[in-house]
């Protein structure tokens, strides 16, 4: 399995945290009118003004908002469809 990861950030710029989620194992995804939720094993990495670390694997949900164009989103379906197979078999 390829490394996925998803990154966003919080804060203000002076006071911005930037975070990165790599999926290790798909259990379950929903796709919602709003938002596409992800619940797996993730790892955590995140970055700020002091430096950055990484957490220990852990179960988590994701939401990601739906406000990326048609054809990222339908390459996203295609990779969480391939995943939740690779889980399955």
């Amino acid at each position: 399995m390829a490394a996925e990861s998803y990154t966003g950030y919080s804060g203000s710029m002076e006071e911005r945290v930037e975070f990165t989620f790599t999926l290790l194992r798909l259990e379950s995804y929903h796709i919602g009118r709003r938002s596409i939720r992800l619940h797996g094993q993730f790892t955590k990495k995140t970055r700020d003004a002091y430096g950055s670390s990484q957490k220990k694997p852990c179960t988590k949900t994701l939401w990601l908002p739906r406000t990326f164009p048609i054809d990222q989103e339908q390459t996203l379906l295609y990779f969480l469809q391939n995943q939740a197979a690779e889980n399955v078999s």
